[in-house]
């Protein structure tokens, strides 16, 4: 693997002329980027299936009625604790286009990742003027481990268009500072902002970045001297401090009193999946059973991602001080700020989909890092090598943890579809005002979920004139039951019920 001299390229001073134009035009730049990520992408392509999973199905419920005229009601409140009307109109639309045809909305949802996933190639372009630092951000990003939820999961997708319009908004901002046109891009970062806040609430981070862009990164035709350059961030500043008021005040569906000890127990499980290439569903504490059964693919890969990661940090300390470029440096330091601004928001919760925005920022550090590393060291070809050797483990790390979470998604998926085509069968013949009740359906499968909260909601979409409803394999408290526990459960009174074993779904009264 070779990197493009900056000399050569352009360099950081020269970033200012591909924003806009120049000889690098922004479409033909994101058209380069466009098709790293849809390769990048193919890595999660196994894990779609044609199934609706979990929360999808009340997402898809509660929003197939909704119409554009709503929006104005939707921007004003918070619905089941969320504030997400960008979402919910985007999902109201794929029901108007898709229907009941999962299969679609899985394909529109890899197309917006991997264009997400140009952005970041792009604007780390934009941030040193290197393509090289661009390509390997893009090529980082659309690999990445962690990924696999919000690019499998439709009800996780808030995730991926929240990190497209955030990053639609910095680009935008950017250009702003590097044009002569400037309001227009000005505006367009505003909206934006906007919508990334409308899709889920976690990007309401952001005007911390668009102050740090002025800080670390600057340089413009239209910046002001003084405190005065920082003029155009104030809407961003006051639309997320007015937002985070809305938000305290509406209140949040999850415990909000969390320990000092579990706060930080949540960091080091964020470092864990987002550097060190940790599968996500490893990192919970009821994951005990997964670690007994199947050890040896997280012990592979956090060797590897902590292995590689640990060389690339040598080779920044040992040849990128005194030797790199200052834009370098700065937009190091631009990257490792985004990734802990993104967390700040989710920071008392641990899920591997909330881990999405703040990974932007994980690879761009680990590009500039890499690229540092790798130019700085021109004299040791040994130390060359060492750090392309590094890139491409952690690479390989993270493919293997993408690989591995798409196929628990697609053993879902499947589930997904044994356990429906199996009902249908058995109800053939049933009046449809009986009552069924179904036992031992699984929550999960190694934490890629299958039917958690998707009672009552697929009844309804399915089968509307039944009633139905569903006892897990874990209970309310997230507790495992086993197939006696349940079976001695008085929970289905006097109507159908319906035992799933694991593969088969059994009339047992």
């Amino acid at each position: 693997m070779r990197f493009p001299d900056p000399a050569k390229t352009g360099g950081p001073s020269s970033a200012s002329s591909h924003v806009l134009g120049g000889k690098a035009p922004l479409a033909k730049r994101i058209s380069l980027y466009i098709v790293i990520s849809l390769l990048g992408t193919l890595v999660f392509v196994p894990g779609m299936t044609n199934s609706f999973l979990s929360d999808d199905w009340p997402v898809i419920a509660r929003n197939k009625d909704t119409l554009p005229l709503h929006a104005g009601q939707l921007f004003k409140s918070v619905r089941h604790g969320w504030y997400r009307p960008v979402f919910d109109l985007f999902i109201a639309l794929c029901w108007k286009l898709f229907g009941l045809d999962a299969s679609l909305y899985h394909l529109t949802i890899a197309l917006l990742y991997a264009v997400t996933a140009a952005l970041v190639g792009s604007f780390a372009e934009v941030l040193v003027g290197s393509r090289g630092v661009g390509v390997l951000s893009c090529v980082l990003f659309a690999t990445h481990g962690v990924h696999a939820e919000p690019a499998l999961w439709i009800a996780s997708s808030n995730e991926v268009l929240a990190g497209l319009f955030a990053l639609l908004s910095i680009t935008s901002y950017a250009a702003f500072r590097r044009s002569r046109r400037p309001l227009l891009w000005l505006t367009g970062a505003w909206l934006c902002y906007l919508l990334a806040i409308g899709c889920k609430e976690t990007a309401v981070f952001l005007p911390l970045l668009v102050v740090g862009y002025d800080v670390w990164i600057g340089a413009s035709a239209t910046e002001a001297t003084g405190w005065s350059k920082f003029a155009p961030t104030v809407p961003f500043l006051l639309a997320g401090l007015a937002f985070t008021a809305f938000r305290i005040r509406t209140g949040s569906p999850y415990p909000v009193s969390v320990g000092v000890a579990r706060i930080l127990i949540n960091v080091v499980y964020y470092l864990a999946v987002e550097c060190l290439a940790l599968p996500d569903n490893y990192g919970y504490l009821t994951s005990l059973s997964l670690w007994r059964q199947s050890p040896f693919l997280p012990l592979l890969t956090v060797g590897l991602g902590t292995g590689s990661l640990g060389i690339l940090l040598w080779g920044y300390r040992r040849f990128g001080p005194g030797r790199s470029l200052s834009e370098y440096d700065r937009a190091r330091k631009f990257a490792l700020g985004w990734s802990i601004c993104a967390l700040l928001p989710v920071v008392l919760t641990a899920t591997g989909r909330t881990a999405f925005m703040s990974s932007i920022g994980v690879a761009w550090f680990i590009a500039v890092l890499s690229f540092v590393a790798w130019r700085s060291a021109r004299d040791d070809q040994k130390a060359r090598r060492a750090v392309v050797a590094a890139l491409a483990l952690f690479i390989i790390a993270n493919l293997l943890v993408s690989s591995y979470r798409a196929s628990c998604w697609r053993q879902a998926g499947h589930t997904m579809e044994n356990v429906l085509s199996q009902l249908d069968h058995q109800l053939r013949g049933t009046s449809d005002d009986s009552e069924i009740c179904l036992v031992g359906l699984p929550d999960h499968i190694e934490h890629a979920y299958t039917f958690r909260n998707a009672f009552p909601a697929l009844a309804r979409l399915l089968y509307p004139d039944r009633n139905m409803r569903a006892i897990l394999d874990v209970d309310s408290t997230g507790q495992e039951r086993t197939v006696q526990e349940l079976g001695r459960m008085d929970v289905c009174g006097n109507g159908l019920v319906l035992w799933y074993d694991g593969t088969a779904l059994e009339r047992v009264r």
